[in-house]
């Protein structure tokens, strides 16, 4: 099971649907085609899936929902997700060098809740374009950002 952050999962839903997708976008969806080509579950903690439908009108919210449930596995930052964040929490070194103009306070906590949840639930990695998530990770699982997949030799793998 792979964890995808907000960036990789926005992009990756985007790709299809503007005009004229950027190289990240298409680098996105074949990671995810790949992905699911491999069936590997795609974890989607629901600290993103707030984050995402942030961008959406109420009206539109419910079918964002629906297709996340549809091709994603979901999972909730319950009582044993919070444990293992508080425990993650760094230093206040490591928590100030982190801390940027980019890199709040509040950006943190969702990070941590975000490697907590992919943790808590077994999640061999963290798929994130933020480069201070695997310093959160202090070595607990491994984050990276979104690989680039060569799509066709992807798909005569399996």
């Amino acid at each position: 099971m792979i964890c995808f952050d907000t960036t990789p999962l926005i992009l990756s839903i985007e790709a299809n649907r503007i005009d004229n997708p950027t190289a990240k976008h298409l680098k996105a969806l074949a990671y995810l085609k790949a992905l699911q080509a491999r069936k590997e579950v795609i974890m989607i903690p629901t600290p993103v899936v707030a984050e995402f439908l942030c961008k959406y009108t109420p009206e539109q919210q419910a079918d964002e929902v629906e297709l996340l449930e549809r091709n994603f596995a979901i999972y909730p930052f319950d009582l044993p997700s919070s444990i293992r964040a508080a425990r993650l929490h760094p230093d206040r070194q490591l928590l100030n060098s982190l801390r940027t103009a980019d890199v709040s306070r509040q950006h943190i906590k969702v990070d941590l809740q975000v490697l907590a949840i992919a943790i808590h639930n077994g999640a061999s990695s963290v798929v994130s374009e933020d480069p201070h998530v695997s310093k959160l990770a202090q070595g607990k699982i491994v984050v990276h950002p979104i690989p680039d997949i060569d799509a066709q030799a992807e798909m005569f793998q399996n």
